[in-house]
């Protein structure tokens, strides 16, 4: 019995897609709704839960639900799925 060996043809040789930025600026132009700011995300910079300022809902390419907007304190930018 010969067991395959893993190469690159088992993937049928596609990379897996990944979120691009195109992606999300195209489902903001599509309408993306506004978010109140009491909804909170993590900011990198900041290194803790903040409001999100300015924050729009917008669908991903896999159809789940975010937010994305800035960070009230330092103002970059802060993402979060719902």
């Amino acid at each position: 019995m010969d067991v395959p060996k893993l190469s690159q043809d088992m993937n049928g040789g596609k990379k897996r897609k990944t979120l691009k930025k195109k992606t999300l600026k195209k489902s903001m132009k599509k309408g993306g709704k506004s978010v109140k700011a009491d909804v909170k995300a993590y900011c990198m910079k900041c290194k803790g839960k903040v409001g999100i300022n300015g924050g729009k809902q917008i669908t991903m390419k896999n159809k789940r639900k975010a937010i994305k907007g800035n960070c009230m304190d330092c103002k970059g930018k802060v993402f979060r799925i719902i």
